[in-house]
């Protein structure tokens, strides 16, 4: 009994579709196997000693991060301040103290 083109049809199509899972398939798992060995491989290599150079230009992005962070958000606070006690005058000379305070302390 020949099989007719529609059969054949749904036969290629369902063939085309299982290689194309299979080739799916396999570029997973050469994926994990390459991301495992890309790990191990991290694992393995001693950690790079830096400059000196190098060393301090970290320490000081990081302090002058932490800086410059600190007086933004002293800024921001202050900004606040007046908006909150923008009609008790004592009220807003403390909360700035407080505020100057507190980055004196973290600067």
């Amino acid at each position: 009994m020949p099989i007719d083109t529609e059969d054949e049809a749904r036969l290629r199509k369902a063939r085309l579709q299982e290689e194309r899972k299979a080739d799916l398939e396999h570029e997973i798992v050469v994926t994990r196997l390459n991301a495992e060995l890309a790990a191990l491989k991290k694992t393995l290599e001693p950690p790079k000693k830096k400059l000196a150079h190098e060393a301090l230009e970290e320490n000081f992005s990081e302090h002058d991060a932490h800086v410059m962070a600190a007086h933004k958000i002293a800024k921001r606070e202050k900004e606040e301040n007046k908006r909150k006690y923008a009609d008790d005058p004592e009220l807003l000379a403390r909360a700035d103290a407080s505020v100057d305070n507190w980055l004196e302390r973290h600067v």
